[in-house]
């Protein structure tokens, strides 16, 4: 397992849909591609979802599942979002407000 792996796999399934359904008839679905996802890249997509929930993002619960701070590298794009209103930064959760949540695409972005 490379540096930084989890042992998380992401997978997509084969794209023709009659190659789908032969290998579903042979009973052998074999993903089409398997990408290993690291720690930073788990963190990246923790931050990603769990931003655009009412509940936000469990920061400790992030770090316990990747062994990553998620504040880490982000400081200055926090204090920035937080000085906006784009974000509320708890002790253990970021939570966009809902009257931002029409910009949490922009708002996510610029923590990625």
């Amino acid at each position: 397992m490379p540096d930084g792996a989890t042992g998380a796999l992401r997978y997509r399934d084969l794209a023709d849909p009659n190659a789908y359904l032969a290998s579903l008839r042979e009973a052998s679905l074999p993903p089409a591609e398997l990408e290993q996802l690291d720690d930073a890249t788990l963190v990246r997509e923790g931050l990603m979802l769990g931003l655009r929930t009412a509940r936000g993002v469990e920061l400790d619960a992030l770090r316990a599942r990747t062994g990553l701070d998620a504040r880490a590298g982000r400081e200055r794009a926090l204090r920035r979002a937080v000085a906006r209103g784009d974000v509320i930064d708890e002790p253990d959760r970021w939570v966009i407000p809902a009257s931002r949540w029409l910009f949490a695409d922009d708002i996510i972005a610029r923590l990625f």
